[in-house]
């Protein structure tokens, strides 16, 4: 019942449900080097897509707020049966493809190649492998934006405002329509 209703929070944005069960998910991972559930070469795969997916500018990328321990939890505790073996058999079909087109894992591809991969798994013919692709977006996406130094560094989360006050100029709040 708990996985279902974290799996299903994942397509419905409006649940209040939702945004509690995955707010308790993140204050729960812990950021380690070596995932849980997924293997050592997995989890250096997830880590190296998310990246690409969410890399970082002038804000935290994918890997500075441990996206991949994020999606590891995910896979280890609130992925289904069909969820799980998509996303393993996308990332082994990942490593087969990379390993036979340019002899190496996709880890040890550069930025460029990685990206041109990835840009094939988003437009791909089989629905399995843009499935894992857009499994593979959506969960970086998600624990990307439900990280506490995302929340509080690009998205100026502030959990208790100040008073309100109805006409400020925007200028008077350092440019955020949303904070103080």
């Amino acid at each position: 019942s708990s996985r279902r209703r974290h799996t299903r929070c994942l397509s419905d944005w409006s649940s209040d449900v939702c945004s509690s069960d995955l707010n308790a998910l993140r204050a729960q991972t812990t950021p380690s080097a070596g995932g849980s559930h997924l293997s050592p070469s997995q989890l250096a795969s997830v880590a190296a897509i998310a990246e690409r997916i969410l890399p970082r500018t002038d804000t935290p990328g994918a890997s500075d707020v441990n996206v991949a321990g994020f999606i590891d939890r995910m896979y280890g505790e609130y992925l289904g049966p069909a969820e799980r073996r998509s996303l393993v058999t996308g990332l082994t079909e990942l490593e087969k493809s990379t390993a036979a087109s340019a002899r190496k894992a996709f880890v040890q591809l550069d930025a460029a190649a990685q990206d041109q991969v990835l840009q094939g798994l988003a437009t791909a013919k089989e629905p399995a492998t843009r499935e894992f692709f857009r499994q593979m977006r959506e969960l970086t996406v998600v624990g990307y934006f439900t990280s506490e130094q995302v929340g509080k560094s690009v998205l100026h989360y502030d959990p208790v405002p100040g008073r309100w006050e109805a006409d400020v100029s925007i200028t008077e709040v350092g440019n955020r329509n949303w904070t103080r």
